[in-house]
């Protein structure tokens, strides 16, 4: 073998040219293997702060009313989630209704009715049909035979449905989602790449082809699954761009024979607040839906670790740690720990001379 000697300056300067050129080498291939996948570099606009203080955006129509707020615009992108079972197609299919035809349900309301489309790659042909059925006879749909809403199911095709992620699934459905508004996927587990609930890189073409229908002006809501910690199962980089996340979990009185009854708590709504974002107890009867108050999930974990405190406190058996009291209190660990924190800030906890943690009595004011 032969080494070169880098010290001759003749020797040391062809090894430097003939690194830049493998660089050089190395960067073409890169940018032609990017322009092979990518196509051409698009021309994009940007704003001055001064440009942006004037630009006039397109108005984004209000397609979903919570009493008076707006909750779901054009463009905007949604979420349903909650464990298997707990009701998330009934309210999907409810908030389909009531964009489509205008009627008033669970508190939402759509004035402007609008053109839906509803994509189902779940359930089977005669369920689907048989719940239609009943939510519009309980909802006093008027005239759903109109066309309002266009219903598209993975059972009844003669072939299988395209993943919704790929070229050939976006093709399928274009021509109905080109003369929709409002767009219900349901659910992502089905319609998409599940190995995108686990690698950002496989969800990437799910959220281009979502972001694509937002400059188009359309609205999507997708329905997704909880994970057993109470969130959404998967990876936080789907929730990212959404406007809204609706999360459905058991209410604390629940029973099994209550069928479709939870509790929906606003986990994230951006440009809403106060009444509209407030969590409610839904239950679908024979009549319709009911709607009931709700407090806030963390309010009631406070409340459940307050009461186990105060009796831990009676026995003298102080919970030694915030994870301790939070199992022993029977509470959403998330939740738990979150309530924990804020009843530690406001004093509310406190570590006792003889160990563990109790209750603070507050004293009242005279």
């Amino acid at each position: 073998m032969v080494i070169a000697n880098l010290a001759d300056p003749a020797i040391r300067a062809a090894v430097l040219d003939r690194e830049k050129d493998v660089i050089r080498i190395r960067a073409e291939a890169k940018r032609a293997v990017s322009a092979e996948r990518t196509g051409p570099v698009p021309d994009l606009l940007a704003l001055s702060l001064a440009e942006l203080a004037t630009h006039q955006f397109p108005a984004r129509r209000p397609l979903l009313y919570r009493g008076d707020s707006v909750v779901f615009r054009e463009g905007h992108i949604g979420q349903i989630y909650a464990e298997r079972g707990f009701g998330k197609s009934w309210l999907m299919q409810t908030i389909a209704l009531v964009a489509a035809y205008g009627i008033d349900a669970l508190g939402f309301h759509n004035p402007t009715p609008c053109r839906v489309l509803q994509v189902d790659g779940e359930m089977a042909s005669e369920e689907l049909q048989e719940r239609s059925a009943n939510l519009c006879r309980m909802l006093n749909v008027p005239s759903y035979t109109t066309g309002a809403l266009t219903i598209i199911a993975a059972d009844w095709q003669d072939t299988y449905l395209p993943r919704l992620d790929t070229l050939e699934g976006q093709e399928a459905i274009e021509p109905y989602v080109e003369a929709a508004d409002f767009i219900l996927f349901d659910n992502r587990s089905c319609l998409f790449d599940p190995e995108g609930e686990k690698d950002p890189t496989a969800w990437q073409p799910a959220q281009d082809y979502l972001l694509s229908l937002r400059r188009r002006g359309k609205a999507v809501m997708l329905a997704h699954h909880s994970n057993r910690m109470g969130g959404a199962r998967g990876i936080s980089k789907a929730e990212d761009p959404m406007n809204l996340l609706l999360k459905l979990t058991r209410p604390e009185d629940y029973s099994q024979d209550q069928g479709a009854r939870f509790l929906v708590t606003f986990d994230k709504a951006r440009g809403v607040y106060g009444a509209a974002a407030a969590p409610f107890i839904a239950a679908l009867t024979q009549s319709g839906w009911l709607v009931e108050p709700a407090e806030a999930e963390e309010d009631s974990a406070a409340k459940k670790l307050r009461d186990y405190l105060l009796l831990a406190n009676t026995v003298n058996e102080r919970p030694k740690s915030a994870s301790a009291a939070v199992s022993a209190a029977h509470v959403n660990r998330n939740k738990g720990f979150e309530a924990w924190a804020a009843m530690l800030k406001r004093g509310e906890v406190a570590e006792h001379a003889d160990g563990g943690f109790y209750v603070v009595e507050v004293p009242c004011e005279l």
